[in-house]
């Protein structure tokens, strides 16, 4: 069975470019009060606010749902504050992640029964820019999660994996809604990954590989999320990643199709499956995903030249990692135009130095290269342009020019030019 590489460090803190800062919003001194509430409620408030005693507080919140036949929005709203004070205080802090579980699922149902049942005083808006405007139901939910996904990077960040994939499973459910259940869910589901290659090497737990890619199924991405391009790749690498660990390569490969099938135009997304492909060592198809978004910048006329010179390049490099030398030298002619400074003609020139190289073409590296290094030339101090100069000059016996270019290479290398 073949086993992809790891989610490492960097990859995680790339694809969470930013830590959620919402403060926690529980005040739990200061109570809603709407209209009256009934004796059970305020006998809640007292067990929980004057005596400390959340579990005999969430007792009495419970009996006066009850006994309102699930109608007092103040008894959901109370239930679901306390739960969650409970969950990370009480049931988190003594290792009870069961119960944790269950009682961050019914916070978030019970915040989300109060706004259905008063909806003027407790009403929920996400896309509200203010704290006023999002009214109390809204920013307990977004609190929550904040204080649940902060503690799972926390954890994560100084390597207490077991105890950050269940902060990040209890950040899910404090709010599974949109994109914030999706990273959370993403997140939890990549470091269950990492513990399974870790501990299975070169021969994983097809099983435990299933029960990850059964869960990432559940996942959707909504287009009208910001960035969803990079979610969309993020989640469908994430899905290959398993597959191909399972020995279903044909299969991860339809995944990457399938999500361009519906947009195939679109430069970024195609650049976001790009990136996903290269970070899998999947150099080629990576390089033709980035000549996609290329042709697709060229027939674009609101794209401007340093766009399409950028993917151009990429997938250049594309063809350069996985050792298409042809592709290289016509996606060096396709780019060409592009080329509007110095350093880019340098990059490029190099590029077809080493195919013609690596071609066994050597004069035509040779050819290729000099515009570079010559006096007066694109990048003439370039390190990489003196190697292949004089390399390329060796293989076509011009041995005294070798070896003064190598006289060059050596000097620019040690610093003594």
């Amino acid at each position: 069975m073949s086993v992809r590489p790891k989610y490492g460090h960097k990859e995680f803190l790339t694809m969470r470019r930013t830590v959620h800062l919402v403060a926690w919003a529980l005040v739990l001194t200061t109570t809603v009060l709407v209209g009256c509430k009934s004796a059970w409620v305020s006998s809640g408030l007292i067990y929980r606010e004057q005596q400390g005693d959340y579990a005999k507080a969430e007792e009495m919140f419970k009996r006066a749902i009850d006994r309102s036949r699930g109608t007092e929005a103040i008894a959901f709203y109370e239930l679901a504050n306390t739960l969650v004070y409970r969950v990370e205080n009480e049931h988190l802090a003594n290792g009870e992640i069961d119960s944790a579980r269950i009682k961050m699922k019914l916070a978030h149902d019970s915040y989300m029964k109060a706004a259905e049942l008063e909806p003027e005083e407790y009403r929920f808006d996400p896309d509200a820019e203010t704290e006023e405007e999002r009214r109390v139901v809204e920013t307990a939910i977004q609190s929550a999660y904040a204080r649940m996904f902060n503690g799972a990077v926390q954890r994560m960040n100084s390597g207490r994996i077991d105890e950050a994939i269940t902060w990040f499973d209890i950040a899910y459910l404090a709010d599974p809604r949109g994109a914030s259940g999706f990273e959370a869910a993403l997140l939890r589901n990549q470091l269950r990954y990492n513990q399974v290659v870790d501990e299975g090497g070169t021969d994983p737990d097809p099983e435990r590989l299933l029960a990850i890619l059964a869960d990432l199924d559940q996942l959707e991405v909504d287009s009208e999320w910001e960035a969803s391009a990079e979610k969309k790749a993020e989640l469908v690498n994430a899905k290959a990643r398993i597959l191909r660990g399972l020995g279903r390569e044909s299969e991860a490969t339809a995944l990457y199709e399938g999500m361009l099938a519906d947009d195939p135009n679109n430069i970024e997304l195609l650049q976001q499956v790009a990136r996903a492909r290269q970070a899998e060592g999947e150099y080629v198809p990576s390089a033709r995903l980035y000549e996609r978004a290329f042709e697709a910048a060229l027939d674009d006329p609101e794209r401007d030249d340093d766009l399409r010179f950028e993917m151009g390049y990429f997938a250049m490099n594309g063809y350069v990692r996985g050792e298409s030398y042809e592709n290289v030298l016509r996606m060096v002619e396709r780019t060409r135009q592009f080329a509007d400074t110095n350093e880019r003609r340098s990059r490029l020139a190099r590029a077809k130095a080493r195919a013609h190289y690596e071609l066994e073409e050597y004069e035509q590296a040779v050819a290729a290269i000099e515009p570079v290094v010559q006096d007066g030339g694109y990048d003439p101090n370039n390190i990489e342009a003196w190697q292949i100069y004089y390399l390329a000059l060796n293989q076509a016996g011009r041995v005294e020019e070798s070896q003064a270019a190598r006289e060059r290479f050596v000097a620019l290398r040690d610093g003594t030019s």
